[in-house]
């Protein structure tokens, strides 16, 4: 049975990122965009109307917490980069991930029709009709403008702070006398620019709550750098030391002169601006409580006060809208829309939101994390709960997210970034899996059952520190990535335990055919390498052994030893890493499931595993440490094991997973010690020196390998990333988990 064929509706951010991921999981897709371009909000002057940007616009949240978490934002960017390079940033994402293939541009969706026995009748732009089986909604909701009503009539000229580009257009705003409702970023923005003297404009900024204003930096830093929620102790509490620091950072905004807030401290967005307070304590901007009538060109405001003006620029947000479907259908009155986890509305499986939320402090990596249960949902490995629990769960996060704020439409889709992506990750994508498993399974992504074939290689021997170590050699299979000084060459190692006939060779042969040259080898005390201790996993030896392979590979004769890629899974997925850092010789790494932090691991194990299983292995391992120590023979348990026997995996499905790859020359036992050397295990701190492009796989059902943590990795290492909806051994051939 295929994949069920998706439809994207739009590729903004959100409809990007969804693409990515559905790619990533091997869910056929097709993207439809209204526009000629990418980007959405952030393509300045897009044709199709949907950008606010205005010429001066940098975007409020630093790179550091703005990035995707598998494509990092240049080094050379600025802390707060402006929108054309966001928007350069954006187009690098989706040729990186080669998206623009699945893009259908000037043909959005007019109308979308659902079917009555499943699925999506799609109307487009260019006058066909198309059919999908899942539809993904991403058109955003910062283009339907929302403008301030008040009572009266100005006669004057009224603006949205949307059509705003510059001090020259849409309009001449020189020497205007300007009133700009709103106190968001945007309003604060639009009122420092036409503040200036040069321009010779009289500007009044008017706001109905009033707004706590926050500093860009805080001791040199961006202050989005200090902000993260905890999602393990009570937010009424972390809400409390919040606002009661606030005042120190930046003062009270009476002191600029602005209204007294309405509300305190996160109980509304707050707004981010440096040059505000400046230019409000300069008297350039003038502050004004909210409008009570407007008669002709004066406008009278709540404090009794008037004043004369030629243009309203209305900085008053956004209504959540969706041309396509019919309103009886889906709409968001008041910008409210009940939706499952901010992404499914109950009782229409086959349809999701993505991007529908105001997170704080950050979105893009808000909706990667959406985006990644989406594609888990199409590709089966995620499955919705019972209608009346989505209802409740609705109205339980909305408690969470949005009770303490103000009751404005701009809040109704508030969430916390941290606490949302930690819940998505712990609780929902698991809990999810295990309703799916307890369903008839959804077709396996091909792409998670590399299929073995068979190929003749060679064995080699090389010297590890004076322990001969066996190596397979697989020739590529012709030369078209040769050069004048040889062919590249892939050095392979398995993961804990694991020996180079164990599930590798399929992999190395489909390397083979592709044009490269692999070098397989076992590390010593493992399968066919020597070593007078057998079965013990030492961190430093195996590394040193790596390193050892690495130049024996480089000096085989027509081996490029300027092309040599590194390639580990599991434990050696953290190895290859480790080796790499700093090292110039090393042209690329491939990193499978990696094992990239041994604590979080350890912590992982909690969650999957009873303490007293915990408890009995932690001892093993220190009798087997002890006895090293006083000369006596190291104490052994299985690779793998059923759950509940002791061994280093030992998790539902391991036993038939690990056993199923496993080669002739492999052993199921292991040196109880290593459940000591894991805990200190952290190459993830060495990622930031890997000087060469990276690939990091992961499995985004991993119980071993925690897949947040080599995702953070991979950030880190700057690598691409792609993700796979299976467990540890789901990439290897003929695994389905």
């Amino acid at each position: 049975m295929p994949a069920p064929t998706t439809a994207v509706i739009g590729a903004g951010i959100s409809g990007l990122t969804t693409a990515k991921m559905l790619g990533d999981y091997g869910i056929p897709y097709t993207c439809f965009e209204t526009s000629d371009r990418i980007g959405g909000n952030w393509a300045f002057g897009n044709p199709n109307g949907h950008s606010s940007a205005y010429r001066s616009l940098h975007i409020d949240t630093s790179k550091h917490q703005l990035s995707f978490k598998d494509y990092p934002m240049p080094d050379e960017y600025p802390d707060f980069p402006h929108h054309t390079q966001i928007k350069a940033y954006l187009d690098g994402y989706a040729r990186a991930f080669d998206l623009e293939k699945n893009i259908e541009f000037r043909n959005g969706v007019v109308h979308a029709e659902p079917v009555e026995n499943g699925g999506w009748d799609l109307d487009l732009e260019d006058g066909s009709t198309r059919h999908a089986d899942f539809l993904v909604v991403a058109n955003g909701h910062h283009w339907d403008l929302r403008m301030a009503e008040f009572p009266g009539e100005f006669t004057g000229t009224e603006i949205h702070s949307h059509h705003y580009i510059d001090p020259q257009t849409p309009l001449d705003f020189t020497g205007r006398r300007i009133l700009v409702v709103g106190l968001g970023n945007s309003a604060a923005d639009i009122a420092v620019e036409l503040s200036s003297k040069t321009l010779g404009n009289e500007v009044t900024l008017s706001t109905r709550s009033g707004a706590w204003i926050v500093p860009k930096y805080i001791a040199g830093r961006p202050a989005d750098k200090y902000y993260r929620t905890s999602p393990y102790l009570p937010l009424a509490w972390q809400r409390k030391v919040a606002q009661l620091g606030q005042p120190l950072l930046s003062g009270r905004p009476e002191r600029y002169g602005l209204p007294t807030p309405n509300h305190r401290f996160f109980e509304a967005h707050p707004t981010q601006s440096v040059e505000l307070p400046l230019r409000l304590g300069s008297g350039d901007v003038i502050p004004k409580p909210d409008v009570r009538l407007l008669d002709g060109r004066t406008v009278h405001f709540e404090d009794g006060t008037s004043g004369e003006f030629d243009i309203i620029v209305h900085a008053t947000g956004y209504n959540i809208t969706f041309p396509f479907f019919d309103e009886d259908f889906i709409s968001a009155p008041g910008n409210r829309i009940d939706l499952y986890k901010r992404i499914f509305a109950p009782g229409i499986d086959d349809l999701a939101f993505a991007g529908f939320a105001q997170a704080t402090p950050t979105l893009f990596p808000f909706v990667e994390s959406q985006a990644r249960l989406i594609a888990a949902y199409a590709a089966g490995r995620y499955r919705l709960p019972p209608i009346a629990d989505m209802r409740r769960v609705i109205a339980e996060d909305q408690q969470k997210y949005t009770g303490h704020m103000l009751d404005r439409p701009r809040h109704t889709q508030q969430v916390d970034y941290f606490l949302y992506e930690h819940d998505l990750r712990t609780r929902e994508l698991p809990e999810g899996a295990a309703r799916a498993a307890l369903v008839a399974a959804a077709p396996p992504d091909d792409r998670c059952a590399i299929r073995a074939e068979t190929s003749s290689c060679r064995s080699v021997t090389f010297d590890s520190s004076g322990t001969p170590c066996d190596a397979w050699y697989f020739r590529a299979s012709d030369d078209r990535l040769a050069n004048d000084r040889g062919r590249p060459i892939v050095v392979m190692a398995h993961g804990l335990g694991g020996t180079k006939d164990s599930g590798l060779q399929p992999f190395a042969q489909r390397l083979a055919d592709a044009g490269l040259d692999v070098f397989a080898f076992d590390y010593r005390g493992f399968g066919s390498s020597g070593g007078a201790v057998r079965q013990r996993v030492d961190v430093a030896d195996q590394l040193d052994d790596y390193r050892a392979a690495l130049s024996a590979a480089a000096a085989l004769d027509g081996v490029d030893p300027g092309r040599v890629a590194l390639w580990g899974v599991s434990l050696s997925g953290g190895h290859v890493l480790a080796v790499a850092a700093g090292r110039t010789d090393v042209a690329a790494v491939v990193s499978m499931t990696p094992l990239v932090d041994g604590r979080a691991a350890a912590v992982t194990a909690l969650r999957h595993h009873s303490v007293r299983t915990l408890a009995r292995s932690a001892a093993i391992g220190l009798r087997s440490r002890v006895g090293a120590l006083t000369g006596r023979t190291g104490t052994t348990i299985a690779v793998v094991g059923r759950p509940g026997e002791p061994a280093a995996l030992s998790l539902d499905g391991y036993f038939e997973d690990y056993t199923g790859i496993a080669g002739p020359t492999w052993r199921n036992e292991i040196d109880a010690d290593i459940t000591m050397q894991l805990g200190s295990y952290r190459p993830a701190k060495q990622v930031k020196n890997v000087l060469c492009p990276v690939l990091m796989q992961i499995a985004d059902f991993d119980r071993s390998a925690p897949p947040h943590s080599a995702a953070v990795a991979g950030f880190a290492a700057r690598a691409e990333v792609r993700h796979y909806p299976c467990d540890h051994f789901g990439l290897y051939a003929g695994h389905r988990r």
